[in-house]
């Protein structure tokens, strides 16, 4: 009993001591505050944004499933969720109808990502509920990041395994006929902090297409693409992030707007796209039953720290049934390595 007792002594005595060892301190990614002094001086009449809100991690009562090992590939996908909100619909104001959010979900977990970020989402509520559901399904989000730009109703969010960190953006502004204006739909700026390096996400929703009778909605969606490419040219000449920038740019690859995301064709501040299509060879991520089109508005972009990172031979579109309930777009799969 002696010889006993002095055997699970010792196994404790080299547990704690493993454990001890082998807590790392998480790299941080500086925040804006963190820019070179020039950069900042550029941006001295630009407020910060507080509309950010983080919704902190629940409670978890089931055991979760661990972090994946270094070394192994990140799933990061991106998904307009149509109106995952309370809007009207008819005569009424109603939440998403369960059909769609049955079939949203169901799209989420064929893929189960480590990162899931979004567009079209609703307030604080509506997100917990998109990850309760999830949960449900087996996809399991322990940190979530919701924010917004001017648009009172429609937000960007991101839901993940690994630590975020969100950035605060500037409060930046263009002019059209002599009144200021923001992007409507904000920047999502977040570090996440994934076995296989901190990278940097930038994620984006653009205007639609909709005609609008004061503004030209080519010339609005053109202000916002240069106003996100302000923001990646002053983090890239700050710090060579690993940035992917992601979003529904509602335009096309060769149209100005995405010209002007993409910046120079080389060099240290060039964003590229990622060059992906649906296992049938498809390449369309929108479809617009009004005009009867398809087009590809959804895209992910990287810079040239980030660009050994994505295994492009396992990352597509999102193949989904013909009339998919879901969303009027179809997903983006990036395969992190």
């Amino acid at each position: 009993m002696l010889y006993k007792a002095k055997s699970h002594l010792y196994f404790l005595l080299f547990l704690g001591s493993f454990l001890f060892f082998s807590c790392e301190k998480k790299e941080v990614t500086p925040d804006w505050a963190d820019l070179s002094e020039e950069i900042q001086a550029n941006q001295k009449e630009d407020d910060s944004v507080n509309t950010d809100l983080h919704v902190e991690p629940a409670k978890i009562k089931k055991a979760q499933p661990s972090p994946k090992p270094n070394g192994e590939e990140i799933t990061f996908m991106y998904y307009n969720l149509r109106n995952y909100l309370t809007m009207r619909r008819g005569d009424t104001e109603r939440t998403k109808p369960e059909k769609e959010v049955t079939a949203l979900i169901q799209n989420i977990k064929r893929v189960h990502p480590d990162i899931l970020a979004v567009c079209e989402i609703g307030i604080e509520e509506d997100l917990v509920d998109l990850k309760d559901r999830l949960a449900k399904a087996g996809v399991h989000f322990q940190h979530t990041y919701l924010t917004m730009g001017s648009d009172p109703t429609r937000r960007q969010a991101i839901l993940s395994t690994f630590p975020i960190q969100p950035n605060k953006v500037p409060k930046y502004t263009y002019t059209m006929k002599d009144r200021k204006f923001e992007i409507k739909r904000g920047i999502l700026d977040a570090t996440i902090n994934t076995p296989n390096g901190n990278f940097r996400f930038l994620g984006v929703h653009l205007k639609s297409k909709r005609p609008s009778k004061e503004y030209d909605h080519d010339l609005v969606r053109r202000n916002e693409a240069l106003i996100l490419r302000k923001h990646i040219t002053s983090l890239l000449l700050a710090k060579p992030y690993k940035l992917l920038v992601y979003g529904d740019m509602n335009d096309t690859k060769n149209s100005p707007a995405l010209r002007s995301i993409k910046g120079p064709y080389r060099g240290k501040l060039s964003i590229r796209p990622i060059d992906i299509e649906a296992p049938n060879g498809s390449r369309w991520t929108q479809y617009w039953s009004y005009q009867d089109i398809y087009s590809r508005f959804d895209f992910a972009m990287t810079s040239v720290q980030m660009t050994p990172h994505i295994n492009h031979k396992n990352s597509s579109i999102l193949e989904v049934p013909r009339n998919d309930p879901a969303s009027d777009h179809r997903a983006l799969i990036i395969s992190i390595q």
